[in-house]
């Protein structure tokens, strides 16, 4: 193949149009980023020019791209207030420094340890040491010491040169550090690229893709989605290998439900004081945004009195029947569950409340009920929906008893597909399978 025609397999047709002349990178590199405006050109070009891990180059003047300089004060903001204060962090595909030492000067790192192809940092300083290398060639047992890694758009790259080794790489920075901050590519971005292409080998949606990648990942937070520069969007994360323990956390607001059957008279209404309200709130339960000592949000559901404790264990009782059921759907050959997802509780040291990771999309979704899927869904989804809330579960003295009939779940839109929520017990399991000295 011609050295012009795989510059059009790449999409330089600029570039490919004009053909290849002697000296051709040196004097046009500037038009390609111009014209292309993105990293994953610089790493296409990198792999044509020699074809091996070391002619790779690091894109510079990459944060002065429009693209990349309206969102990133955005990702710098979520990072942020995530991020601990007095953390080290490794940063890897730390381009020129830029997040890592915003950071540092909002005095939420200490030390910052940045990895990339080549040394182009803007930022010295003596909180940032840089690390020359290619992380798909280094043993993650030797980098070093830190509380937790930046990821950013680098993983679909690396998909691209391996799936394999991608998983090897996210996995073993789960296990060795408490936790990964990560953003990639989207199958919401629709250019021709290389990486674009190669997740599209591998996945069939954002979803799916996410799924199969952050497996070892017990605790997924959305931090912000914002948009991509070829359209569509991308997603910031944090993941956690292993969950800790909920014991410190402030209340960031309160919040009561007002009552009613149609998603768009329901509305969460915050409150200063539950004390101070003139009577009980609707459910009796007012629902709590915290945030823990690590930085992390999450959404608490606090039942009150008469009602009791056992109301809320026999919600997370359900919520693990209804979880173990959907994932053995999904792991089977049936991928039309793929992008059904549960909220993910956690535990909470209180017995009258039930805990989840905080969904900062489902906030401002219609939390839609069963008799009104139809309604916000499409039809296969609607079906789908239906065809799972008839899925069988056994419960305490209740061998089998559908979903829909021992729980009244309702149902969002996501940014990554259709969230389950809510498995408050019905009125009728509590009193036939909860004990009444309880």
């Amino acid at each position: 193949m011609k050295f012009s025609e795989r510059l059009r397999d790449l999409g330089l047709k600029i570039l490919a149009r004009k053909g290849f002349k002697k000296g051709a990178f040196s004097k046009g590199a500037t038009n390609i980023r111009q014209s292309a405006s993105s990293t994953d050109v610089s790493k296409e070009i990198g792999k044509t020019v020699g074809g091996s891990p070391s002619a790779r180059k690091a894109q510079r003047g990459y944060y002065h791209l429009a693209s990349a300089a309206k969102v990133l004060e955005g990702r710098i903001d979520a990072l942020a207030c995530s991020i601990p204060t007095g953390s080290t962090i490794l940063d890897i595909g730390c381009n020129d420094g830029t997040i890592s030492s915003a950071l540092i000067d909002r005095g939420v790192l200490k030390k910052a340890y940045g990895i990339d192809l080549e040394n182009i940092i803007a930022h010295e300083r003596p909180e940032f040491e840089f690390i020359e290398g290619d992380i798909r060639a280094m043993d993650i047992a030797s980098l070093p010491d830190a509380d937790g890694v930046l990821l950013l758009n680098v993983l679909h790259h690396l998909i691209r040169s391996s799936r394999k080794r991608a998983q090897e790489i996210l996995d073993g920075l789960l296990q060795r550090y408490k936790f990964v901050f990560i953003d990639l590519g989207s199958f919401s971005e629709e250019e021709d690229r290389g990486w674009r292409r190669a997740i599209g080998r591998h996945w069939n949606s954002d979803a799916e893709m996410w799924d199969s990648l952050f497996q070892k990942a017990a605790w997924r937070f959305k931090l912000l989605r914002y948009p991509a520069q070829d359209g569509g969007h991308r997603v910031l994360w944090k993941l956690y290998h292993t969950p800790y323990e909920l014991r410190e956390f402030s209340v960031v607001q309160s919040f009561v439900k007002t009552p009613g059957s149609w998603p768009g008279d329901k509305a969460l209404l915050p409150i200063g004081d539950v004390n101070e309200l003139s009577k009980p709130p609707a459910g009796r339960v007012i629902f709590e945004k915290i945030i823990s000592a690590q930085r992390d949000i999450f959404w608490v559901k606090r039942y009150l009195p008469p009602l009791r404790p056992g109301v809320a264990s026999m919600e997370y009782e359900i919520w693990r029947a209804v979880k173990k059921n959907l994932e053995e759907r999904k792991l089977s050959s049936e991928k039309k569950f793929v992008h059904l997802a549960v909220s993910e509780l956690v535990e909470f040291p209180d017995p009258r409340v039930v805990c989840a990771i905080y969904e900062p999309d489902i906030l401002a979704s219609a939390a839609v009920h069963f008799q009104d899927w139809i309604k916000f869904f499409d039809a296969s989804d609607a079906y789908l929906l239906g065809a799972f809330a008839a899925r069988t579960l056994s419960m305490r003295d209740l061998r089998r008893v559908k979903i829909i009939h021992i729980c009244d779940f309702q149902a969002v839109s996501a940014w990554d597909g259709i969230k389950l929520i809510d498995f408050e017990p019905n009125f009728w399991a509590r009193r036939f399978l909860l004990d009444k000295g309880e």
